[in-house]
């Protein structure tokens, strides 16, 4: 009998490895929220692990890596990207609670070829809300964040 869990055992480290690589790494801040100046930005790697670093809380904490900024405007930020719109979504799902906020909604429309994400959260005042596109027979996803 503990010879066959072996495979078994084998074959469920295989597919957690494989998830774990295929997950881009988030950067963001989470805060203390006993109201001192003491937030603390995270980032999560590949493997699940938090590393805490000191960099300070703004728009760009939320930029999706390897996209370029087409434009940024005090709490606002716009970005283009050659990722799917799933790994886009995923990243940012992820982010957004690993950060602390709570989903406030989360929704996703396909029709004609255009796909439209809209991802809202909130922590305490702070609103975040990612808006992920791709229209038809475009190469690139356009990513709009906005933090109030």
């Amino acid at each position: 009998m503990g010879n066959k869990l072996i495979p078994l055992i084998l074959i469920i480290l295989l597919i957690s490895a494989v998830a774990a690589i295929s997950v881009p790494k988030f950067q963001g801040k989470i805060e203390n929220l006993s109201g001192t100046d003491s937030s603390q930005n995270i980032a999560v790697d590949e493997s699940g692990t938090q590393t805490k670093s000191s960099i300070l809380d703004t728009i760009d904490d939320f930029k999706y890596p390897g996209s370029s900024v087409t434009s940024s405007s005090g709490n606002s930020l716009t970005l283009k990207s050659s990722d799917g719109v799933d790994s886009i979504t995923s990243w940012y799902k992820e982010g957004i609670k690993s950060l602390g906020y709570n989903t406030k909604s989360f929704v996703t429309t396909k029709t004609n070829n255009r796909v439209l994400t809209k991802l809202s959260g909130i922590k305490n005042d702070s609103e975040i809300m990612v808006e992920i596109s791709k229209e038809p027979n475009e190469t690139e996803v356009i990513v709009d964040i906005r933090l109030n």
